[in-house]
C-alpha cells in the first residue's frame, strides 16, 4: 500500500468514525461531517440517526458513542480526554461523560469517535488496534458470565475492574508495544443502573498507581455492559494525529501561539490558572480534596445532607475536626511526599494525588465519607476502595449509602434487610469520630458488595438507584412510612438527587448550592451554576445557562475541565489555526437545545423537586446565604414557594435557550 507524504495527508486528511457491532462481530469504519466539531456533537447527531429516544436505556439501540476532541494528539496539557455519550439509565436522557488521560493513547487508533450498537449475547471483549498504513484491526473476544465473575472475585491478586484489566493485559498486552490501554466495567455494571468505565494509565503492563480514571456520572458502564455486552475495550496502535492546518504535535508551534496569545510564557499562565489543582502555597495543599476541604468550610454536605439543620457554629466546629482528621493525614501522605500523578497524559498540573495506594479526589471521598458519616479518612479509605473495585459511580453511591444509613437509624429499614452486619452510627451530637467513622464507612463498603451481587431481595431494589428504590420502598414499606415520627409519607423525603421526568434522577455534586438542583439539560456535572449563594431564579438561570455555554467548550474538545480557566478563551484561535474551524459560543447553545430536544423526543420533561429533604436544602440555602426576601416566603409556605421558584426558573432559562420543554405550569407565569 503506497502511503501519503505528510503533505498529501495533510491536504487530503478526513476525519473518521468507527462503528462496532459485537452482537454480527462487524466494524464499519466511516468520514465524519465537517459540522461535527467534537464528540458531543458526534454523540447526538448518533442518537438521534439511531432514534434512541424510541427505545429503553438497556436497548441495544442505545448506542453508546466516545471519542476524542480535536485537540487531542497536540502537545498542550489537559487535551487528551476520551468523552462519552449515551442516554442515561439514571437521568434518562441524553448524558456526556469524560474518561481523563485515554485520548493520549486512542489517538493511536486512528479514528476520533466511536458507535458501539447491537448487543452480544456473551460478554464481550474488544480489541482495537490502528495500523499505521492507516486501518484498524479489531477483534471480539466473548467469554461466558461466570468467567468473568471469577475474574472479578479474584485475579493475579486483584478484584473487581482491577482483576479484569489485570486480565485484559495478561491477554492482549502481546498484540501491542506498550502504547495500549484498557477501560473495562466492574460486578457494578452487570445488574445496577450505576455502573462506571473505569481506565488506568498503564506502563510496562503494570497500572500507575493514582492514575486511575472514571467515566462515571450517569451509568456508562451499566450501557457498555448491559446494552451490548461489552465488559472491556483495549485500545491502541501505531498511528498518529494528523492536524490538517498548524501543527500542534509540535511544541514550538504551541508555544509560539500561546506566548502571543498571553503575552507570557504560556507554562507560567498555565501553572498560575491551575493553582488549586496542583498546588496552592496559601494553604499548603493542593487537588481536588486538598482544595475542597480546606476551603469549603462549614457548607460542606454532611449526614445524607442534615447538616442544614444544624447551628452554623456547630458545622464550624465539624469542619475543625475534619480538617484534622481528614485533611491533615492527606497532607502528610500525599501533598508532602509529592505523590502526585497524572491521568496518563503528559501534564504540568499532576492532578491525581494519591497515598496508601489510592486516589483520592474530593467528590468521591466527600460522598462516601462525611456525607455518609465518616469522618476519618483512613476509614473512608475503606469505602471508597470497595466501591471503586466494584466499578460503581462513587459519587451516586455515596449518596445512594448515605440515604440508607439514614433509613437503618430512623427505623424505616433494617440492617438485617440490607445484609449489613452493624447499625449505622448517624447521630453527630453522640459521635465517635474514630469508632463510629470506622463502622459507618465498613456498612458503606458491605452495601456496595451486596448491592452490586444482590445479596438481598432490598439490596437488589438499590440496583435502580435512589428515585426509584424509594418509589419500590413507599409499596414495600407502607406501614413503615405511614405511621413515622417525621410526618413524611415516603421514602423519598429522606433522600437527596435531582429529578428527571417520572422516574429518572442524579446525585448532584458534593456543594450545597442551588444550581445543583435545578432542572437543567443534564445535572450531576457542571454544566449548572453551582457556587455558594441564593440567587432570584432569572439570575441563577442565566448564571446556569452562561456556564453550560463555557463548560460545553471543554466537553466538546476533550479538554479537562482542570485546564479551563486558562483554555477555554484560546480553543477557538486553536481550532481555527489547526482545522481552519470557526467556533464560538452559539455552537455551543445549539448543543444545548439538541439535548433538550432528545429528551422532549424521549418523552422526559424536568420534573419538580419530590423531596422534602431537597425542598430543605433550597429553602434553608435561602436563609444561609441571606436571601432573606425568599426565605421569608418558604417559611411561610415552602411548598408552593418551592415550586414558583422552580418554574421561574425552568421559564427563565427557556427563554435563554429559546426553546420550550413544554412543561404544564402550574403557577401562572407573567
Amino acid at each position: 500500500m503506497n502511503l501519503l507524504s505528510v503533505s498529501e495527508e495533510k491536504k487530503n486528511y478526513k476525519v473518521r468514525s468507527l462503528s462496532l457491532n459485537p452482537c454480527d462481530k462487524t466494524k464499519t469504519v466511516s468520514f465524519v461531517d465537517k459540522d461535527i466539531v467534537g464528540p458531543v456533537d458526534w454523540g447526538l447527531k448518533n442518537h438521534f440517526d439511531y432514534r434512541s429516544y424510541e427505545y429503553s436505556e438497556y436497548s441495544k439501540n442505545n448506542v453508546l458513542c466516545f471519542g476524542l476532541g480535536k485537540l487531542a494528539g497536540s502537545k498542550l496539557p489537559g487535551t487528551q480526554r476520551l468523552i462519552f455519550s449515551f442516554r442515561s439509565p439514571l437521568w434518562k436522557g441524553f448524558f456526556v461523560s469524560a474518561l481523563g488521560g485515554a485520548a493520549h493513547v486512542f489517538k493511536r487508533v486512528g479514528v476520533d469517535y466511536v458507535t458501539i450498537e447491537g448487543r452480544s449475547e456473551k460478554p464481550s471483549i474488544i480489541v482495537l488496534k490502528g495500523r499505521k498504513e492507516g486501518y484498524v484491526d479489531v477483534e471480539f473476544h466473548e467469554i461466558t458470565e461466570n468467567k468473568l465473575l471469577n475474574v472479578y472475585k479474584g485475579y493475579n491478586g486483584k478484584e473487581g475492574v482491577y482483576a479484569l484489566s489485570e486480565y485484559l493485559i495478561s491477554n492482549f498486552s502481546s498484540k501491542y508495544n506498550n502504547d495500549y490501554r484498557c477501560m473495562v466495567v466492574g460486578p457494578g455494571s452487570l445488574y445496577s443502573n450505576m455502573g462506571a468505565t473505569f481506565s488506568a494509565t498503564l506502563k510496562n503492563n503494570e497500572m500507575v498507581v493514582g492514575s486511575e480514571e472514571w467515566a462515571g456520572r450517569g451509568g456508562s458502564g451499566s450501557v457498555l455492559y448491559q446494552g451490548h455486552g461489552v465488559a472491556g475495550i483495549v485500545f491502541g496502535g501505531e498511528m498518529e494525529r494528523i492536524f490538517p492546518g498548524v501543527d500542534l504535535s509540535d511544541l514550538d508551534n504551541v508555544k509560539d501561539i500561546l506566548d502571543t496569545y498571553y503575552n507570557e510564557s504560556y507554562i507560567k499562565v498555565i501553572k498560575k490558572r491551575t493553582t488549586k489543582y496542583r498546588y496552592n502555597p496559601k494553604i499548603e495543599s493542593g487537588g481536588t480534596f486538598g482544595s475542597n476541604i480546606h476551603c469549603l468550610g462549614e457548607f460542606i454536605p454532611l449526614m445524607n445532607w442534615k447538616m442544614i439543620y444544624m447551628p452554623r457554629d456547630e458545622r464550624i466546629n465539624i469542619h475543625e475536626k475534619l480538617l484534622d482528621k481528614y485533611w491533615k493525614p492527606f497532607n502528610k501522605e500525599s501533598m508532602e511526599p509529592r505523590n502526585w500523578t497524572t491521568c496518563g497524559e503528559p501534564c504540568p498540573v499532576v492532578c491525581k494525588k494519591h497515598r496508601k495506594g489510592q486516589h483520592v479526589d474530593y467528590e468521591p471521598y466527600e460522598a462516601d465519607g462525611p456525607l455518609a458519616g465518616s469522618y476519618e479518612i483512613h476509614k473512608t479509605d475503606v469505602s471508597v476502595k470497595k466501591i471503586d473495585t466494584i466499578g460503581i459511580d462513587a459519587i451516586e453511591f455515596g449518596n445512594l449509602s448515605a440515604w440508607i444509613l439514614e433509613l437503618i437509624s430512623e427505623r424505616l429499614l433494617s440492617s438485617k434487610e440490607l445484609g449489613l452486619s452493624a447499625n449505622p452510627r448517624f447521630d453527630m451530637k453522640n459521635f465517635d469520630y474514630e469508632k463510629d467513622s470506622e463502622i459507618n464507612a465498613n456498612l458503606v463498603a458491605e452495601l456496595a458488595d451486596n448491592v452490586a451481587y444482590g445479596k438481598t431481595e432490598v439490596c437488589k431494589v438499590l440496583r435502580q438507584g435512589i428515585r426509584k428504590s424509594a418509589s419500590k420502598f413507599d409499596e414495600m414499606f407502607k406501614e413503615r412510612i405511614k405511621n413515622h415520627s417525621s410526618g413524611y409519607n415516603s421514602y423519598k423525603d429522606f433522600a437527596v438527587y435531582v429529578p428527571f421526568g417520572e422516574d429518572g434522577c442524579i446525585a448532584p455534586t458534593m456543594y450545597w448550592a442551588v444550581g445543583n438542583f435545578v432542572p437543567v439539560p443534564i445535572q450531576g456535572k457542571y454544566l449548572t451554576y453551582y457556587q455558594f449563594g441564593f440567587f432570584d431564579p432569572e439570575t441563577l438561570a442565566e448564571e446556569c445557562f452562561k456556564k453550560a455555554v463555557y463548560e460545553l467548550y471543554s466537553e466538546n474538545t476533550g479538554m479537562c475541565r482542570f485546564h479551563r480557566n486558562w483554555a477555554t478563551e484560546v480553543i477557538p484561535l486553536l481550532l481555527k489555526k489547526a482545522w481552519d474551524i470557526d467556533i464560538d459560543k452559539s455552537h455551543n447553545e445549539e448543543i444545548i437545545k439538541k439535548m433538550v430536544e432528545y429528551d422532549k423526543k424521549a418523552g422526559i420533561k424536568p420534573s419538580f423537586w419530590d423531596s422534602h429533604r431537597v425542598l430543605d436544602i433550597v429553602a434553608y440555602g435561602a436563609k444561609e446565604f441571606g436571601n432573606m426576601k425568599w426565605w421569608n416566603e418558604f417559611e411561610n409556605d415552602k411548598i408552593n414557594t418551592a415550586r414558583k421558584y422552580w418554574e421561574m426558573f425552568l421559564k427563565s432559562y427557556e427563554d435563554k435557550l429559546g426553546i420550550s420543554w413544554d412543561y404544564d405550569y402550574q403557577i401562572k407565569q407573567k
